[in-house]
């Protein structure tokens, strides 16, 4: 059963012309029944039907449909009950004129989880009964109205429908049809209710159980109705010869019948028709201003020889009409394939819009392309050729205005350091190396020497196995693993480098000679996204030191060398000295303990060599007697320091004295360290070391340079930066702020930024402003598209169809669109700059990464879906009716 309690509706409310269309109208309409609507046009009929069916809103008052009760358009209840159990037959049809007749019908029955072989039964028995059967496969925009009329009958009866909601639906059809159909919808309101909107009183008076008679929105009557036994075809298109006046002429090969009606001719008037027979064909010329219209067999107007026909009640009743009603509804949907057909037919038939709409799409593709290119060069940092620092590398040094004292780091730094171990962090020194390639291969380029781009050594600890791209990790303290990075860089800046390096694999064996004198061999390559050099964390501290050269104990091996050496009792370092240094060290050592024996042996000896032929007896005994007490003196003294002049000459002379021959030294004011020996093959560095040295020398360096580095592999800098102050704070006598962390990449690229600021922010507005362009201009571009289909839009609305359906099969079409025009002028665009930034000329280094390409594409796709559903979106909100109305004008 439907009620409405007190409802009201307005056309422009609140406006001059406001129309109160349904004016507080109370009704209760039967649960089965054919209920005629009688009205002059504009009384409202059409709009009443529409609120109760749910297809328009109302301003206030309820609708109880099967005792749930209705507050405002768009109830859930309302929607569930309108896609299940109602039926529409429109007065304007509303079927999709480019589909055929089976898929208007079919789409009725698209709600129902039905077999294929059950819908065309179900779509065969109500076409059959409206005689549009053999109509079955044309396009409805092929047929009359008459004819689309009855289509939209049929696709109403489909599904048996609880409430069928009529309006007109016998406007055009002719009297047989009429009967028809009035007849089939007589025989279902025994069961279901028919609510019929008609202007035909007559009509009403025959088939209706009930008539309610609206006038200025408001119900003037409702009553029982005491049906006619019989209905009279007045409104056929036929002509019944029998109300005619009959007369006849007839020559010798035509014979002509004459019919009319006194009535409709004019006193004396006379018509002249020739008769014309000639090649086959017949042709009538008649010499007067009434119409004539020449009927065949094809002609939907008929001839019939009786009288017009009398349609008797008993006849109506004995209508062959019995379709079972469907249940467990839900909302009418499109399937994706009818969606991918549906779009794919909609833009083949766009015709020459079609062309336009592309090239819009492309043009605005482009647009945007140019506008992040544009945007993206100022915004986006390529770090890999800006920054010449490993990026996981931080920086932790003295505050430069705490003002502590040198002494105050040397004593808190090395516990610092300790902690940070114990936390899990290790403590470097940070080696920038200047490093330099001889090339070998071509004997015409071979020994060309190139300088490496700028680059960090890190600890090969951090390197994973899977970022080694050939060769192996280092093996000892010179040997290291080079990033592809580096070798880009290298490309980038000696472009002949580019036609020798043709696979990065061929460095692997070379080797790389520091600006201290290290040859470091390359023994792997590896590809990490920084600009690195992989090696031992003591080549680390080597490369990090300024002022000596040294080596590990493991490099002593290929030296020569195989003496282990440690760290002393006395906490001194071990080391091994250049055979020569070592000489000369020993040299020196006698001269500053036993050089007095040499200036005394020297002093006789000078005497000695005075020419006597030229002196006086009293200069020879003087010089006698000084040579004596030298002598003498000489004497004490090899007495005194245990060793002769000749002992010493020896050991200044000797080629293996030194051998045995220690000192002590310090590095770094600090690191105090003994000579154990001395290598015979010279690496070219001062010293070879003790392994357990190298912490030592790292923590001298970080006292002094104030500062050490940390390898962070999560980046986290701010996370860091508080681990310190804990440690800071609970280890050490520091105070709070007296060390910053900082990461050197970072401020490179921020100093960068900030340089680009001007250009970066003048980049954004240019790309926003065309983004935004490119919005309008699609948006209206996409509005013209659905107000051009607001046709199939309303038939969808109006049939039930879900939202979600109509969004799918706008997005499906637009998603084709988009391959077909902004996908390919996007990766073209990209083609074009990255053969640009390839031509020297251009200067243009930019180019489009495949995440860029992607973030690009994809952001595309959610423009032009977006884009293309905001004006569908405004329409969807609309009630169907409304929506519908728009369609009618």
């Amino acid at each position: 059963m439907i009620k409405l309690e007190h409802l009201n509706k307005y056309y422009n409310k609140g406006k001059n012309n406001e129309i109160h269309v349904i004016n507080d109208t109370t009704l209760t309409l039967p649960d089965t029944g054919l209920v005629c609507i009688l009205g002059e046009s504009g009384s409202g009929k059409t709009t009443l039907m529409n609120t109760v069916s749910g297809l328009d809103d109302f301003e206030s008052g309820t609708i109880e449909i099967d005792g749930q009760v209705v507050k405002k358009y768009g109830d859930e209840v309302q929607e569930k009950v309108r896609n299940q159990q109602f039926g529409y037959i429109f007065q304007n049809y509303y079927l999709l004129l480019n589909r055929s007749v089976d898929y208007n019908l079919r789409l009725a029955l698209s709600m129902y989880d039905l077999p294929e072989q059950v819908k065309d039964q179900r779509i065969e028995y109500v076409l059959k009964s409206v005689g549009m059967w053999r109509y079955k496969k044309k396009n409805v925009g092929q047929l009359s109205g008459g004819q689309q009329q009855r289509v939209a009958i049929a696709r109403a009866l489909a599904k048996a429908p609880k409430v069928i909601f009529a309006d007109e639906p016998t406007g055009n059809l002719d009297e047989a049809n009429t009967m028809n159909t009035m007849g089939i919808l007589k025989k279902i309101s025994k069961n279901c209710l028919v609510l019929l909107v008609t202007h035909e009183q007559r009509i009403a008076e025959f088939f209706a159980d009930k008539i309610i008679w609206i006038g200025e929105g408001t119900i003037r009557k409702m009553a029982d109705n005491q049906s006619r036994d019989s209905y009279e075809y007045i409104d056929d298109n036929n002509l019944y010869l029998k109300e005619f006046k009959e007369s006849a002429l007839k020559n010798r090969k035509v014979e002509v019948e004459i019919y009319e009606e006194d009535k409709d001719k004019k006193e004396g008037e006379e018509i002249t028709l020739k008769l014309v027979y000639d090649n086959g064909k017949y042709y009538l010329a008649a010499d007067t201003e009434r119409q004539v219209e020449f009927l065949t067999a094809a002609s939907e107007k008929k001839v019939v020889d009786s009288k017009r026909p009398v349609a008797k009640k008993q006849e109506i009743d004995q209508i062959s009409y019995d379709l079972q009603p469907l249940s467990n509804g839900s909302k009418p949907k499109i399937t994706f394939q009818d969606i991918r057909k549906i779009a794919a037919g909609n833009i083949r038939s766009m015709g020459k819009r079609k062309r336009f709409l592309y090239l819009t799409f492309i043009v605005v593709s482009l647009l945007f392309v140019f506008s992040m290119a544009n945007l993206m060069s100022e915004l986006f940092v390529d770090e890999g050729s800006l920054v010449s620092t490993d990026s996981h590398y931080d920086t932790v040094e003295a505050d430069p205005e705490s003002k502590l004292f040198n002494l105050t780091y040397e004593k808190e730094f090395p516990l610092l350091v300790e902690q940070l171990e114990k936390e899990g962090i290790t403590a470097y020194n940070y080696a920038a190396p200047a490093l330099t390639l001889k090339y070998q291969g071509f004997r015409q380029v071979e020994g060309m020497e190139v300088t490496l781009p700028a680059l960090s050594v890190t600890d090969e600890k951090y390197l994973k196995k899977d970022e080694i791209v050939s060769g192996n990790s280092p093996g000892n303290d010179l040997e290291i693993v080079l990033d592809v990075l580096v070798i880009r860089k290298l490309q980038d800046e000696y472009t002949e480098m580019k036609n020798l390096i043709t696979d990065d694999s061929q460095l692997i064996g070379l080797e790389l000679v520091s600006d201290k004198g290290y040859h470091l061999k390359i023994t792997g390559i590896c590809d990490t996204g920084e600009p690195d050099l992989y090696g031992t964390a003591n080549l680390i501290v080597m490369l990090s030191n300024s002022l000596v050269t040294f080596l590990g104990e493991d490099c002593a091996a290929a030296y020569g060398e195989q003496q282990q050496l440690s760290i002393t009792d006395d906490n001194e370092v071990e080391v091994l000295v250049p055979q020569k240094n070592l000489k000369i060290a020993y040299q020196n050592y006698l001269k500053n303990n036993y050089g007095e024996l040499e200036h005394q042996h020297s002093r006789i000896e000078r005497r000695k060599g005075y020419d006597r032929s030229e002196m006086s007896d009293h200069d020879i005994r003087h010089l006698d007697r000084e040579i004596q007490e030298i002598s003498e003196g000489l004497e004490e003294l090899e007495e005194e320091y245990g060793m002769t002049y000749e002992e010493y000459r020896e050991k200044m002379d000797s080629d293996t004295a030194y051998l045995d021959y220690s000192y002590t030294g310090s590095l770094f004011g600090t690191v105090e360290y003994k000579v154990a020996g001395c290598f015979q093959e010279d690496p070219g560095v001062d010293y070879i070391i003790a392994e357990e040295g190298f912490p030592m020398i790292s923590q001298a360096m970080m006292n002094v340079y104030k500062k050490f580095y940390v390898y962070d592999e999560n980046k986290n800098l701010a996370s860091l930066r508080s681990k310190i102050e804990q440690v800071i704070a609970k280890h050490t006598s520091l105070e709070k702020g007296a060390v910053i962390v900082s990461n050197k990449a970072e401020k490179v690229v921020e100093e960068y930024r900030d340089k680009n600021k001007e250009k970066a922010d003048s980049a954004i507005l240019i790309a926003v402003t065309i983004v935004i362009i490119s919005m309008v201009i699609l948006y209206f571009i996409m509005k013209a598209n659905v107000i051009d289909r607001i046709g199939d839009l309303g038939v969808y609305r109006m049939l039930g169809v879900s939202k979600a359906s109509i969004y799918g099969m706008f997005a499906y079409e637009n998603i084709l669109i988009t391959l077909r025009t902004s996908v390919p002028a996007i990766l073209l665009s990209a083609l074009v700059f990255y053969g640009m930034s390839l031509l020297p000329v251009t200067e243009s280094s930019f180019r489009f990464s495949p995440a860029a390409l992607a973030g690009m594409i994809l952001f595309i796709f959610l423009m032009n879906l977006v884009i293309g559903i905001l004006p569908v979106r405004k329409l969807m909100k609309l009630p169907p009716a409304q929506l519908a109305a728009k369609y009618d004008v």
